[in-house]
C-alpha cells in the first residue's frame, strides 16, 4: 500500500495573497525605522505603514475567501495570447504615448478630454452622448482635483484653457 500525503493545491488567488501579505509585512517593518508622527503632522512612516496595513488586511481577507471557496474549480490560464485584442491594445498604447506629447501643445484639459473620449469611443464603443459626458465629467473631476485641491500647475496649451 502506498501512502501519499494529501496536499491541497493552492489557487492563484491564494498564492498572490500570500505574496502580497509578505510584501506588506516588509513595507511595514521598513517603515518602523522612521517616525509615524500624528494625523495633524504625519511623519515619513505614516503613509507607507498605512498602505502596508491596508494591503495586509486586503490580502489576508482575499486569502481567507480563497481558502473558503470551492476546492476543485478549473482555473483559466493566467495569460492567453489568443484572447488579446491586439487592435485595442495598440490603440491604447498609442493614446498613452501621445498623451504627454500633446500635453504641452493642446493643454491639460483638452488632452484629458480627448484621451477619455478616445478611450470611451474607440476602445469600447459607447453612444456619443455617453462618451462626451464621460469625457467631460472626468476632465472636470481631474481638473478640480489637481488644480484646486492639490494646487498643481497644469499646461494651458495653445487655446489658454
Amino acid at each position: 500500500m502506498i501512502w501519499r500525503l494529501s496536499t491541497t493545491k493552492l489557487k492563484r488567488d491564494q498564492i498572490s495573497s500570500i505574496f502580497l501579505l509578505f510584501f506588506a509585512g516588509i513595507i511595514f517593518i521598513a517603515s518602523l525605522e522612521e517616525s509615524f508622527g500624528s494625523f495633524s503632522g504625519p511623519g515619513p512612516a505614516f503613509v507607507p505603514s498605512l498602505v502596508a496595513l491596508l494591503l495586509g488586511i486586503f490580502s489576508l481577507v482575499n486569502l481567507i475567501v480563497g481558502s473558503i471557496g470551492k476546492g476543485k474549480e478549473k482555473e483559466d490560464p493566467i495569460f492567453n495570447f489568443s484572447q488579446i485584442n491586439w487592435k485595442n491594445l495598440i490603440k491604447t498604447l498609442g493614446a498613452v504615448l501621445a498623451f504627454p506629447l500633446l500635453l504641452g501643445v493642446l493643454g491639460f484639459n483638452l488632452v484629458v478630454f480627448g484621451f477619455m473620449f478616445f478611450l470611451s469611443k474607440a476602445i469600447e464603443p459607447r453612444r456619443w452622448l455617453i462618451a462626451i459626458s464621460f469625457a467631460l465629467i472626468t476632465t472636470l473631476v481631474v481638473y478640480f482635483l489637481f488644480v484646486y485641491w492639490l494646487k498643481y500647475y497644469v499646461e494651458k496649451g495653445i487655446l489658454g484653457i
